[in-house]
């Protein structure tokens, strides 16, 4: 759904799968919108956030997370992970 949205307003997108290579798109100066299922469980239902950077806080690496909600924070990997859908989108 995200990709389609995205290209119905002229952006082309790719949807990809796996947190590794999540990371290294990231990592390569490519924000990302991310599905995660904020519960943990499928079930409760998804939500998408965009993934702007990774970064290293007291040398844990994270990420910088903007949430359409309206905030914007940094959360470690390993967290994240347990959260992640296994499905971003990315612009190209």
């Amino acid at each position: 759904e995200i990709q389609n949205g995205l290209r119905s307003l002229g952006i082309n997108a790719q949807v990809e799968t796996g947190m590794q290579n999540l990371e290294n798109v990231v990592r390569a100066g490519n924000p990302v919108i991310a599905g995660v299922f904020p519960t943990g469980f499928e079930a409760d239902g998804a939500h998408a956030l965009v993934i702007e950077a990774l970064e290293t806080r007291a040398d844990v690496l994270g990420f910088k997370i903007y949430d359409p909600a309206g905030s914007v924070y940094w959360q470690p990997t390993g967290m994240f992970f347990r959260c992640f859908s296994n499905i971003f989108v990315r612009p190209l």
